[in-house]
């Protein structure tokens, strides 16, 4: 959800009015930074297809379901973790950014001076 909130905000054409040339650098570092950061963690799971696909070709290798019963199934958290992680983002980008886009701004206290 961090990288793809992160290349949302660098290609949204309403928040960057003209396109960007170092577009792709900073995807790029945002890219390196997520992985540097969570990758020791997670395994850099970023991408479902890095530990999803291994795991399928060594089941069908020999070693059976184990390779998904390791670790109380923690096969599940990079393989769905980032599909989630991306449709929250899209939805969390689109709906902090569409009130600004329209010109509406959420007034910081309603009429009683209530938050």
């Amino acid at each position: 959800g961090l990288f793809f909130m992160t290349v949302l905000a660098l290609t949204d054409t309403a928040n960057v009015p003209q396109q960007q040339p170092w577009a792709p650098v900073l995807v790029g570092a945002s890219v390196c930074a997520v992985l540097m950061s969570f990758g020791g963690l997670t395994g850099p799971s970023i991408n479902p297809a890095r530990d999803l696909g291994p795991r399928i070709l060594t089941a069908l290798a020999g070693w059976g379901a184990d390779v998904f019963t390791v670790r109380s199934y923690y096969f599940w958290v990079p393989s769905v973790g980032p599909v989630v992680g991306m449709v929250a983002a899209g939805f969390g980008h689109d709906l902090l950014l569409r009130p600004v886009r329209e010109g509406e701004r959420a007034p910081l206290v309603d009429e009683a001076g209530m938050p």
